[in-house]
């Protein structure tokens, strides 16, 4: 009689071959992203180090058995007593949860906000596994009209889970690109 344990992760394995199950995108890694821009397209504008660009990676482990991994950029508000034309009300964020052990769903949102002294212009993320990305970007760009930054929409993006049980585990990552926030 066959060892169950043995049977079950040869299914899995076989159902991960076959049916490419937490097997998208693929090539670059995602501790190494690539060099970081000298410049930023947000919005149809330019932006580079001339108006303060930075760009931030974090990066999550997802948490096993469920729960929500990510980071949420919460608005700076001006001192007390103090007029601030820069600053806009609301949040950026980005986070994941796992979606009955079968995959993940993250969002992300650039609220223009200001955070750190900075404004927070574009948010992205994607997943990685065992150094390779899984995904290419899901990003969210706030935007310039009329002499004020408005908020992005909230962008959505999804990923399947490996079957493989020896699998390394899955990585949430995030990037955003910040600048002056008197631009």
């Amino acid at each position: 009689m066959a060892d169950p344990l043995r049977t079950l992760t040869a299914i899995a394995i076989g159902a991960t071959l076959v049916c490419g199950v937490g097997l998208s995108g693929g090539g670059a890694d995602a501790a190494d992203n690539g060099p970081i821009p000298d410049a930023l397209m947000v919005d149809g504008q330019r932006l580079d180090a001339d108006d303060g660009l930075t760009i931030t990676t974090e990066s999550f482990e997802m948490a096993s058995g469920g729960g929500r991994v990510g980071t949420t950029y919460y608005t700076d508000p001006p001192t007390d007593g103090v007029i601030s034309p820069q600053w806009v009300e609301g949040s950026s964020f980005a986070y994941a949860e796992e979606v009955v052990q079968l995959g993940y769903v993250g969002h992300g949102k650039a609220g223009a906000n200001v955070s750190g002294g900075q404004r927070i212009v574009q948010v992205c993320f994607w997943w990685s596994r065992g150094g390779v990305r899984l995904t290419s970007n899901f990003c969210s760009d706030a935007s310039f009209a009329n002499g004020s930054w408005v908020a992005g929409r909230e962008v959505t993006g999804s990923m399947n889970d490996t079957l493989d049980p020896v699998a390394p585990p899955t990585i949430f990552n995030i990037s955003t690109a910040r600048v002056d926030p008197n631009l």
